[in-house]
């Protein structure tokens, strides 16, 4: 008997351990709730089957078939119930060889094959519904279009008209964009040649219920199919035209995005452990401060020192206390902060460190927008200045050279798709593709014209010129910036054909503006290295920095 009590200790421990097993690797609840809506979705449809060849042998025997059957013949209807039970049967079969087997065994393995199971059985289910309703729905039609034959030919007179007048209002902006953008000209003709094609397909529907309104044995089937393919070209060619006439007015618009002014603000956040010295004093606190914002000399600073601890607070003789800095002062004073911040008087013991340093990239960004004359509206521009906008790294990295650059551009004759996002001159893409006549440079497009100079030859832009200058730019460019500028392909930024433009381009600083942006003023180096043909580079406060921890923090002197 005293073996009695291990034994049972045993199997108890034993029986717990395989009911824990099952319940960590059984089918997850949602898996199992899909199983059983497939199971009851099943079970509805072979109700509903049985309920449609019901109504289906009713409507056989009723004086309503005489009108129907020749239909129903030429349409094959009874096959729609062979092919139902068909779909359900092989429902039925991954119900009985898939789900409930793997129900009924209730393990974790086996969810990928259940899922992939039920997708199949379902849509087994949905076929069955489909071609179960599909005699029944067929005769309604069909006695919809014996009791309306007029009202349906009707609506179709109208929405032949609705097509007449989608196909001229079209056809006015294909040939407006054909005329303003040659360069468009296959892909417009090809949206033409498409939207006809829809619109034809309407028309011949038409005319085959044209033909059955007329015929003195009508065939109802035909007149109501041909209606329904009427709507739906109808609808397609609305939705094409729709779709694309938004398309075709993007041609007749232009914008550039210009980077004005970048800048990089610097922050630190400090920490402080504080406690007391006495045997029952606890373990302390600490304490983070909000977060500081500090110039990029003082963030270098503390982001390259490896001084784990910035300053410690001590009790001295007779109560008081003493702040002794392990940074010079200047450093400590450029933080800013009240060292004796939500202070604990019964901790009088302190250490301060840094506990991260974070950086906060910003950009400005402005906006010249155009409108040609082609677009139905007054012709004309606007430009938008926005205010500083936070930027990743990532983007702040990849545009730091590219100061009073177009760093998007969508001109004339272009779709929102072919947008230009490699760094340019600004206004370099609207230059009309130059037609050499004896050596010289011509033509012109909606935003310029190729002159002659006593410099040579250059492309003048019209109203746009004027938004340009505004952001530091010629009015016009040289025949050789367009020549590098092709070349180049936009395989890459293109700063000029002497590298005069972007953040260490001389051109940036000739006038004011990006002289004396925040770029400008907080480096000056850089300003001074661009006007004299200085190099390029970028400073080391931004490569690699962001959140850090160097394992800096309390020495923990008194605790």
């Amino acid at each position: 008997m005293r073996y009695l009590k291990p034994a049972a200790i045993f199997f108890g421990v034993l029986f717990v351990g395989y009911f824990s097993y099952k319940i960590l690797t059984q089918i997850p609840a949602r898996n199992f709730e899909d199983a059983q809506a497939f199971i009851q979705s099943l079970d509805r449809q072979q109700k509903a089957l049985v309920i449609e060849q019901d109504k289906f042998s009713e409507l056989t025997q009723s004086d309503a078939w005489a009108l129907l059957s020749p239909y129903a013949a030429s349409g094959n209807w009874a096959a729609k119930f062979t092919a139902a039970e068909a779909d359900l049967a092989e429902a039925e079969k991954i119900k009985a060889d898939v789900v409930d087997r793997i129900l009924e065994r209730d393990h974790e393995d086996d969810v990928a094959e259940l899922v992939a199971g039920i997708a199949k059985g379902v849509e087994f289910i949905r076929s069955s519904k489909l071609a179960s309703a599909y005699p029944l729905q067929r005769a309604e039609h069909i006695f919809e279009a014996v009791e309306n034959k007029a009202v349906f030919f009707q609506g179709a007179e109208a929405l032949i008209g609705a097509n007449d007048r989608l196909s001229a209002q079209f056809k006015l902006k294909l040939d407006r964009s054909l005329a303003a953008h040659p360069a468009k000209n296959a892909d417009i003709k090809a949206k033409e040649k498409t939207f006809f094609e829809l619109v034809d397909a309407g028309s011949s529907a038409f005319a085959a219920m044209r033909a059955e309104y007329r015929s003195a044995a009508i065939n109802y089937a035909h007149f109501i199919d041909s209606y329904a393919d009427l709507k739906t070209a109808h609808q397609n060619a609305l939705s094409f035209a729709e779709e694309n006439a938004v398309l075709l007015a993007q041609l007749d618009r232009s914008y550039v995005k210009i980077l004005v002014d970048q800048q990089i603000d610097y922050y630190l956040v400090i920490a402080r452990a504080s406690w007391c010295d006495g045997e029952y004093c606890g373990s302390g606190s600490e304490i983070k401060y909000p977060a500081v914002k500090v110039d990029e000399d003082t963030f270098d600073f503390f982001e390259s020192n490896d001084v784990s601890v910035i300053a410690r607070h001590a009790t001295s003789f007779g109560g008081g206390g003493r702040l002794s800095l392990m940074i010079p002062k200047q450093r400590w004073d450029a933080l800013g902060i009240d060292y004796q911040y939500r202070w604990d008087r019964s901790e009088p013991s302190a250490e301060y460190w840094v506990d991260s340093a974070v950086i906060r990239p910003l950009h400005k960004y402005a906006t010249i927008e155009a409108v040609s004359a082609n677009s139905g509206e007054e012709a004309g521009g606007e430009v938008n200045e926005q205010d500083w906008e936070s930027v990743s790294e990532a983007v702040f990295l990849s545009h730091y050279e590219h100061l009073g650059m177009a760093i998007e551009t969508k001109p004339f004759g272009y779709y929102e798709s072919e947008l230009i996002d490699t760094a340019e001159p600004l206004g370099m893409a609207s230059i009309a593709t130059p037609i050499m006549v004896n050596g010289v440079p011509t033509g012109s497009n909606q935003q310029g014209e190729w002159r002659q100079g006593s410099g040579g030859s250059f492309f003048y832009f019209y109203g746009m010129s004027r938004m340009f200058s505004d952001f530091g730019y010629q009015r016009r460019y040289s025949h050789n910036d367009w020549r590098q500028y092709n070349a180049n392909g936009r395989s890459s930024a293109f700063y000029g054909s002497n590298r005069q433009y972007g953040t260490y381009g001389s051109a940036t600083y000739s006038g004011s503006r990006y002289a004396n942006s925040n770029f400008g003023r907080r480096n000056p180096s850089v300003l001074s290295s661009a006007v004299s043909g200085g190099g390029s580079g970028i400073g080391g406060s931004i490569r690699g920095a962001g959140p850090f921890g160097r394992g800096k923090g309390p020495s923990g002197s008194g605790k």
